[in-house]
C-alpha cells in the first residue's frame, strides 16, 4: 500500500475534485457520510473520493480512521487500502483512497447486525464498557449465520478496535467520538469471505451545556 501527500496550496479543492473524476473516467456508486464513492472505468478499482462539502469533525474522522486502516492492514476485518493520496489546499485536506472491492452482506445478516449493534448505535464510545463489548461478542458467537463470516480471531480484534478507538478519543478532548458500528457499515469481501468493518465511529462536538 502506497500512501502519498501532494501540496496544491493554490488549487480551488472542488475544481479539483470534478476535474479529477472527469480525466480518471470514475462512474459514481454510492455516497455515504464522508466519500462519494467511485468506481474505475474498466471496473478493476474502488476510489473513494472525501466529500469537501463536509465539515471540521467529518474532517477528523477520516483521518482517524483511515490511519487506523493503514497502520492494521494486516487484519482481516479491516479494507485493503491500495493507495491512499491526501492532497492538501489551502484551508483543507482531501483524502482519495483506492480500496479492494466489497459487496453488502446478505439481508439475512445485516438483519441480525442490526438488531444486535441497534442498542449501541450513536453512544459516546467510551461509554461502550467491557460488558457491552462482551455482550455484542456473546451475540454474535450465538449466531450461526453470522459465524460462517467470522473466525475467533475477529473478537480479539474487536476489542482492540474499542480500545484504540477510545484511546484516539481521549487523546482528542474537544471532540465526542460516537458508536457508529451498524449494519450498513459492514460489508462482505469477496475474496476471504469475511465481514469486513468500514467504519465504526462518527465525530460530534460535545454540546456547550
Amino acid at each position: 500500500m502506497k500512501v502519498e501527500v501532494f501540496h496544491l496550496n493554490e488549487e480551488d479543492p472542488y475544481k479539483f475534485v470534478q476535474d479529477f473524476i472527469i480525466s480518471n473516467e470514475l462512474k459514481f456508486l454510492a455516497e455515504g457520510e464522508c466519500f462519494s464513492v467511485y468506481e474505475s472505468k474498466d471496473n478493476s478499482k474502488i476510489i473513494k473520493i472525501q466529500k469537501i462539502n463536509g465539515n471540521f469533525e467529518k474532517i477528523k474522522e477520516v483521518f482517524y480512521w483511515t490511519d487506523f486502516c493503514i497502520n492494521n492492514q494486516s487484519s482481516n476485518f479491516i479494507p485493503r487500502l491500495n493507495k491512499v493520496n491526501i492532497y492538501k489546499f489551502k484551508s483543507r485536506s482531501i483524502y482519495i483512497i483506492e480500496s479492494e472491492r466489497l459487496i453488502e452482506t446478505p439481508k439475512a445478516i445485516s438483519g441480525e447486525l442490526s438488531t444486535i449493534l441497534a442498542p449501541f448505535v450513536a453512544r459516546d464510545i467510551k461509554d461502550i464498557n467491557a460488558n457491552d463489548i462482551s455482550n455484542i461478542i456473546l451475540r454474535i458467537k450465538e449466531s450461526n449465520n453470522l459465524k460462517r463470516y467470522l473466525d475467533e480471531t475477529f473478537y480479539d480484534f474487536f476489542k482492540y478496535l474499542i480500545k484504540s478507538i477510545k484511546e484516539i478519543s481521549n487523546k482528542q478532548g474537544d471532540t465526542s467520538f460516537n458508536f457508529d458500528f451498524h449494519y450498513k457499515n459492514i460489508m462482505l469481501s469477496p475474496i476471504t469471505n469475511k465481514l469486513i468493518i468500514v467504519d465504526c465511529f462518527n465525530c460530534s462536538s460535545y454540546e456547550l451545556e
